[in-house]
């Protein structure tokens, strides 16, 4: 009987930006079967051997070289031609922190291939057809199983349908059939959600977490800038208190017995006179030869953590500090997120460039950032005016803290000095990473076991969620979030009934101040013709001429007026506003439908602006103040404007919910 040997071997690698599937020119030559992509994770680059996937027998990613080794008898030739398709098909649309995602995609789908479809004969049509009935049918029966089962894994349903969805991918790219077509042939799976149990934190949870990383932010650059004597501590409203130590005394402390009687509880090192009368009480059982050698140790072990703490105090350049640095700079980054709602790439690759462009209008910074999952869009992020000083600071310590390294001009907002090499004569700086984030996290835990922490994903779920509790509007948090309603629908929004009702604190505030006054160029009242003459009349007060023009005033985002929608007119240059009675009424009328319909977007526009038509009436003719009190009130008895009331009836009609 012949054995087959399985020798693993290196393979010559084609190294390749997933950019570069933009653009079929901008590709490199290659067979897909030696084909790396370089994607990134956490701020650092990621290498994905999308070719090792058309190979049964492979080794793990060798970190050095980039690649995996294979056994060369196991490629696929089908399966590689199914890859090569999808890849060039997908790679292009998808920035470089997604390219994991899809690599593990593909992966599920290759295994699964080894197992199931190997078999088939892929250019047959008719044969795909029906295997992907069969195979359909075969993955729900696998769903319904794990349904039933009491140890429910998620990632398994994950697969079921990354399984049915790359395999109609497949064969549609094959075969140049439309996918949506193709997928009518069998039942779609559908896919099981997560849980949602810490889907949001409370909004008092995540104003708590942004004051407690500012105020650690402050309490270390006032330490570090102002060269105060080690140890750092810092004291918050949890009960215990973070005390930090250069290196070397942290070292000792995990190694030496006696630290706790040469420390006070403040975290402070004792004086001579106070460790002589410890020293005396401590060793006062002892006689002889065990005296004498313990007052020793324990007068050496004070002079070493002496010197230590006075060698870390004028080292300008120590490993402590640039860690102390490291943690300052990524307690200010949890506040960014908090307050710009960036996410996690975006802030990596943040310049300090971008957070120049002053907004009046908002007193605030406008952030433009590139987007790549969105197919490298500009989008818009808000920085609010009370952050404004929080993050002149920041800059300022941020210049400072470059001034100890090699390279004080870098442009990244955010960086980190790399602490692994101890005391040198320049820092050197790499890129911001997840991993600063969670050694932040790992070291506020050392000394406050239940502090709440929240990370950037949960953050901006959160900010999403409220944000959206409070404008009921999807077009306002995509705003916030720099995303498209339909993504702030799926993945950053989880109402609640309690939240619906809160109120939004100044620390969210910036954006929903500002959703009745979002259309406008200016904050000033847009002015409005009032009781022309050679008007023609309408429901909501008059018309100059049947020539819809929206205000100069209101950008082009907002919907254009329109003759047939009457509300509209209210934002027409030809719009005229009347000071009657019966006009006042169409107007309150019209405020009293939209209050009903509740605070949504398009609402508390319209009210703004119904409400900015009505004070300038008032405002040239307070002698009618009688009038405006008696229509208010028995418009909020129900006695509407005819026109008005005949709307609000047929949208009862129409089974329009109010006060939901």
């Amino acid at each position: 009987m012949n054995n087959i040997v399985n020798f693993y071997s290196e393979r010559p690698v084609i190294i390749t930006d997933a950019e570069k599937f933009i653009d079929s020119i901008t590709l490199p030559d290659y067979q897909f079967r030696n084909l790396v992509v370089v994607g990134k994770s956490g701020g650092r680059q990621l290498y994905c051997d999308f070719g090792s996937l058309c190979y049964l027998n492979k080794t793990k990613l060798l970190q050095k070289k980039h690649s995996c080794r294979v056994v060369e008898q196991t490629l696929d030739k089908t399966l590689e031609k199914l890859l090569d398709l999808l890849v060039k098909n997908r790679l292009g649309t998808l920035s470089a922190t997604s390219v994991r995602n899809y690599f593990n995609d593909l992966r599920i789908f290759s295994s699964y291939y080894f197992e199931n479809l190997s078999h088939l004969a892929f250019n047959d049509y008719t044969a795909c057809v029906q295997c992907y009935k069969d195979t359909t049918e075969l993955l729900l029966l696998k769903k319904a199983n794990l349904l039933a089962s009491s140890k429910k894994c998620y990632s398994d349903f994950f697969k079921l349908t990354v399984i049915q969805r790359v395999f109609a991918e497949s064969v549609c790219l094959l075969h140049n059939i439309d996918l949506n077509n193709f997928k009518l042939i069998s039942k779609n799976l559908s896919e099981v959600k997560l849980p949602k149990s810490d889907s949001v934190a409370s909004k008092e949870e995540l104003i708590a977490f942004y004051d407690f990383n500012k105020k650690l932010f402050y309490a270390i650059r006032d330490f570090l800038i102002n060269n105060k004597q080690y140890p750092f501590v810092f004291s918050s409203e949890y009960n215990s208190k973070i005390i930090y130590y250069p290196y070397s005394v942290e070292s000792a402390n995990r190694s030496r017995k006696y630290p706790n009687l040469l420390f006070k509880e403040n975290g402070f090192l004792r004086n001579k006179v106070e460790i002589e009368n410890i020293i005396n009480n401590y060793v006062e059982t002892m006689s002889g030869e065990k005296l004498k050698s313990t007052k020793l140790i324990l007068m050496d072990t004070y002079d070493k953590y002496k010197n230590w703490l006075i060698q870390n105090h004028v080292d300008e350049r120590s490993r402590s500090k640039a860690t102390l640095i490291n943690y300052a700079i990524t307690a200010f980054s949890m506040c960014f997120y908090c307050e710009s709602s960036i996410n996690q790439q975006q802030l990596f690759d943040l310049k300090l460039d971008d957070l120049s462009d002053f907004n009046p209008s908002i007193k605030g910074v406008r952030v433009c950032v590139i987007k790549a999952r969105a197919n490298y869009k500009k989008t818009e992020l808000l920085i609010a005016a009370p952050m404004l000083r929080f993050l002149k600071d920041y800059k300022e310590f941020r210049s400072w803290a470059l001034s100890f390294t090699s390279t004080p001009n870098i442009d990244n907002l955010f960086f980190e000095l790399d602490v692994s090499n101890g005391s040198t004569d320049c820092f050197k700086v790499s890129n911001f990473s997840v991993n600063k984030t969670s050694r932040l996290r790992r070291w506020i835990k050392t000394f406050i076991a239940d502090f709440r922490w929240i990370a950037p994903q949960l953050i901006r779920r959160t900010v999403g969620t409220v944000f959206f509790n409070e404008t009921k509007s999807t077009v306002v948090t995509s705003k916030k979030l720099g995303n498209t309603p339909n993504v702030v629908g799926r993945h950053y929004v989880n109402a609640s009934d309690g939240e619906h009702s809160e109120q939004m604190d100044t620390f969210f505030q910036t954006l929903h101040d500002s959703i009745s006054n979002k259309y406008r160029k200016t904050n000033h009242i847009v002015a409005v013709h009032i009781d022309e003459t050679t008007t023609s009349t309408t429901p909501v007060g008059g018309c100059r001429t049947q020539n819809p023009m929206r205000l100069s005033e209101f950008t082009e985002d907002f919907e254009a007026p329109n003759c047939s929608n009457f509300a509209s007119c209210l934002f027409c240059q030809n719009y005229v506003a009347h000071s009657g009675k019966a006009d006042i009424r169409k107007l309150m009328s019209l405020k009293k439908i939209f209050i009903m319909a509740g605070e949504t977007e398009e609402s508390l526009v319209m009210i703004n602006r119904i409400n900015e038509i009505l004070k300038a009436l008032y405002d040239k003719y307070p002698e009618k103040k009688i009038d405006f009190i008696s229509v208010a009130e028995s418009v909020q008895c129900g006695e509407l404007d005819e026109f008005w009331q005949d709307h609000l009836n047929m949208l009862l009609d129409l089974k329009v919910d109010f006060y939901d």
